[in-house]
């Protein structure tokens, strides 16, 4: 066991992380885009810190805050 108390079994959620590709568009500039990296996503643990909701415009306006472990 680590120092996070995670172990290799709590890795049971599939995520994806996005990076930010800029490719050239043909006229002198770029265009940005998200590209999943790696492909096929990494296998993850998901621990929630903290759920709130609130009243925005007249209409609840849920919030979430969790933390995500992956290998590295």
């Amino acid at each position: 066991m680590g120092c996070t108390g995670i172990e290799i079994g709590d890795l049971r959620r599939k995520i994806v992380i996005e990076r930010r590709v800029t490719t050239p568009d043909g006229m002198g500039g770029n265009t940005s885009t998200w590209s999943a990296d790696p492909a096929d996503g990494v296998w993850a643990a998901l621990r929630n810190l903290t759920g709130t909701e609130r009243w925005e415009a007249h209409r609840v306006m849920p919030g979430n805050l969790i933390r995500v472990y992956v290998r590295w």
